[in-house]
């Protein structure tokens, strides 16, 4: 509808794809992979539409699972113009590239999960797409690692309790062993391929560092920062400093801590940053807990929900289709508050609790491959929650929206499939024969790859 946001940094994504110089600050391997084509001419417009292509291609496909071919086509348009989820596709960032790679690695585990009905072939090519989707989500973000264990220990878990083989507790040590070492084999090989390219290190870790730092300066009314010409007391850093971000520390003429900052001052906040979590351990869970509960909407409203410009416009981009823009920001406003804070959709916790409520439900039914597929996205939800517990460094809807895209789909997916099974029990009540039959092959349908 209208040309793509494209976040923009000293360290952004379209520069580094550009000029093949990559920094470790976003997702140097993803950029390394957009170089090659962006001297061919694919720029932000073919990135973007890829995105939406492969987001569109795994809801679907997750969505077969629970009923027929044109409900599942219908229920992924329905999902593409939900404001929650449509903020956030039309964003070219490595948030919305992780929550779409790993839409598709968990729709491809879901159809693997049940070989009896598929070739072994098929079996393979799905369970080789979620690896490589994996793979990709890890490349997208740091953080994507507790995520990657927990669907793994997840699926491996389901999987072995389906074939009747070990006690609980035994499968529950043999998926976690798989899901911890699938988590391992991810990093090890993301980190691996960045040092076979020329990447700068200017140190991402030091925003949340920062934020750590200041959130407990905060607390303890003393600065535990290194003191810097514009920031030696609490008050100095109070009239900087809000819960939701450290952006004024960190960036602007007046930043006290200017990023990217040396390798001797990242030294210098990472050793304080371990000192000080030792010493207060107490208010640092606190100060972690108050921002996951933010992120989740539970304790306020999500924030920044949409990204309303190009800012910087140093691409030089044009919007072409203007009255196409003004319906959509007028569209996704609606949801909105004059300070682009979300309404109650917005909010990730609502979803998730849905989500587990369903599940809950599913579980006493003979839904086996719904529930299958549920399982795996709550699991991604609460693995990746636990991600931004210990590593956000900022309150900011982006990052809250894999947690609200991960339940939604787990909801999605079982309401389509209960609704489905709630239509076609009464028809096989009622019926004759050759409509029992009838219905029972619609049945198979819905449930066929």
């Amino acid at each position: 509808m209208a040309r793509p946001h494209v976040k923009r940094q000293p360290r952004d994504h379209h520069t580094q794809a550009e000029s093949g110089r990559y920094t470790d600050w976003l997702a140097p391997l993803l950029a390394a992979l957009w170089h090659p084509f962006y001297t061919l001419g694919v720029g932000p417009g073919w990135i973007l539409t890829a995105q939406l292509m492969l987001f569109s291609t795994a809801v679907f496909a997750l969505f077969r699972l629970a009923c027929p071919t044109l409900i599942a086509a219908l229920a992924t348009g329905a999902t593409l113009i939900c404001p929650p989820i449509l903020s956030m596709l039309i964003f070219l960032s490595r948030d919305t590239w992780f929550a779409v790679f790993m839409t598709a690695a968990v729709a491809a585990l879901a159809h693997s999960a049940h070989p009896s009905r598929r070739s072994s072939r098929r079996q393979m090519l799905a369970l080789l797409i979620a690896a490589a989707c994996l793979l990709l989500a890890q490349a997208a973000r740091q953080n994507a690692f507790p995520v990657i264990a927990t669907v793994v220990t997840a699926y491996s878990f389901l999987a072995l309790r389906r074939s009747g083989s070990h006690r609980s507790v035994i499968r529950l040590g043999i998926a976690g062993a798989a899901g911890l070492l699938s988590a391992i084999l991810a990093l090890a090989v993301t980190e691996g391929a960045k040092r076979l390219l020329p990447i700068s290190r200017l140190h991402p870790e030091q925003a949340l560092y920062v934020y750590d730092l200041a959130a407990l300066s905060d607390r303890a009314n003393t600065l535990l920062l290194p003191p810097r010409p514009r920031m030696r007391t609490v008050g100095e850093l109070r009239a900087k400093w809000v819960p939701e971000s450290p952006r004024a520390l960190l960036f602007g003429p007046d930043a006290p801590y200017p990023a990217p900052l040396s390798s001797r001052d990242v030294s210098e906040l990472a050793a304080r940053w371990r000192s000080e979590i030792l010493h207060r351990p107490v208010s640092y869970v606190r100060v972690r807990t108050r921002l996951l509960l933010s992120l989740l909407g539970v304790s306020q409203r999500p924030v920044w929900v949409t990204h309303p410009g190009i800012d910087p416009n140093n691409l030089g981009l044009a919007l072409h289709f203007h009255g196409a823009n003004r319906v959509l920001r007028t569209y996704l406003g609606a949801f909105a508050d004059e300070r682009n804070n979300g309404s109650v959709i917005y909010r990730p916790m609502l979803w998730i609790v849905g989500a587990i409520a369903l599940l809950a439900v599913l579980r006493r039914r003979t839904l086996e491959r719904v529930y299958f597929a549920g399982t795996l996205f709550v699991a991604s939800a609460i693995g990746y929650s636990f991600g931004l517990l210990v590593m956000a460094p900022v309150s900011a809807y982006r990052y809250g929206f894999p947690v609200l895209l991960f339940s939604f789909l787990a909801l999605a997916t079982g309401v389509l499939a209960a609704v489905g099974r709630r239509r076609a029990a009464p028809v096989e009540q009622g019926a004759g024969p050759v409509d029992k039959l009838r219905s029972a092959r619609g049945i198979a349908g819905a449930r066929a790859v």
